[in-house]
């Protein structure tokens, strides 16, 4: 099964790969002089190509989460457009999972907030983030990536040998006579 995670942002770090082999990783970043309908538009195109030249058959994305406003809406308006381009090439809402980024991060063993005693208490946990991959053998060049990467690592987990497409067949239920 491929599985593709998502960390969503401005600048989307992506890891995608099978369970038991090494994943592919990257970032999807619009350029900067794109107006935000054009980045959306790129973004789209992006998903599309990822998911399809890939045959991704799981997305595992973080939940949005922002402390101010203007970031959440982003983050949520990649999330819709994330589904969208999914359910487009026929993923169902099924097989897209968002998971909230202390659930990840425990599972990675990266504690969900740094010690009061750090000064940049979000550089320190993205930190924790390439530590974990470095202890994985993976090496990620960017924090967008090192977080994909964690998201993934966490849904080879989860789903380990899960077929998506594979469902209990449906019975006809009739009132008795």
């Amino acid at each position: 099964m491929m599985i593709l995670a998502l960390d969503l942002a401005g600048t989307t770090g992506y890891a995608v790969g099978e369970p038991g082999k090494r994943p592919a990783h990257a970032l999807i970043s619009a350029p900067r002089h794109y107006d935000p309908h054009q980045s959306l538009l790129f973004f789209g195109k992006a998903m599309r190509n990822l998911i399809r030249c890939n045959g991704v058959e799981r997305i595992v994305v973080e939940a949005p989460f922002a402390y101010n406003i203007k970031t959440y809406r982003s983050l949520v308006t990649h999330h819709v457009v994330m589904r969208y381009v999914a359910a487009e090439i026929g993923l169902g809402a099924h097989q897209v999972t968002e998971i909230n980024s202390q659930v990840w991060r425990k599972e990675c063993n990266i504690p969900t907030q740094a010690p009061l005693h750090v000064r940049d208490g979000r550089e320190w946990l993205k930190g924790k983030a390439h530590e974990h991959c470095a202890r994985h053998g993976l090496r990620p060049a960017t924090d967008d990536e090192a977080e994909a990467l964690c998201i993934w690592l966490y849904a080879v987990a989860r789903f380990p040998r899960e077929r998506v497409n594979e469902r209990l067949p449906l019975f006809e239920v009739t009132p008795a006579a």
